[in-house]
């Protein structure tokens, strides 16, 4: 029995050695995992790149802003060319009310000058029957002269 004792001491010693080294390796394996040793450190590189992404944040920023700008830019400009549209529009209009009050005013004096002639020349038929009245001479059978 005692050979089987040492043979039994033996194997739990390989056991325990076995179970020993596996820790050993595991934590020496932990230990390097979670080291950061082997990490390299980009920290100054990283700085730098996060500094240039801020940078290039603020800079869209600031194109954003200035084409909000000059939209609203746009629109007042779209508002202002509807303004003088409508005040050409009225103007146009103001102008086409006085061209027709002007052709009325000519066709006015036309009429007018129509009417002066046509007055003249009744004055002048008037003149003519009077001188031939006044060349014949008194009427005898007129009783208004009697």
């Amino acid at each position: 029995m005692q050979i089987n004792i040492k043979e039994d001491i033996s194997k739990n010693v390989k056991k325990i050695a076995i179970i020993v080294i596996v820790v050993l390796f595991l934590c020496a394996a932990g230990g390097y995992l979670f080291s950061r040793s082997h990490v390299s450190n980009n920290g100054v590189g990283a700085d730098a790149v996060r500094s240039n992404l801020r940078s290039i944040g603020d800079q869209q920023q600031s194109a954003i802003d200035g084409i909000t700008d000059v939209e609203s830019g746009l629109g007042d400009s779209t508002a202002s060319a509807g303004r003088i549209s409508d005040e050409v529009d009225a103007v146009s209009e103001g102008i086409r009310g006085t061209q027709s009050t002007i052709a009325d005013a000519q066709s006015g004096i036309n009429t007018s000058q129509d009417i002066a002639a046509s007055g003249s020349d009744l004055i002048a038929e008037g003149k003519r029957i009077l001188k031939q009245v006044r060349e014949r001479g008194p009427n005898p059978g007129n009783k208004a002269q009697n």
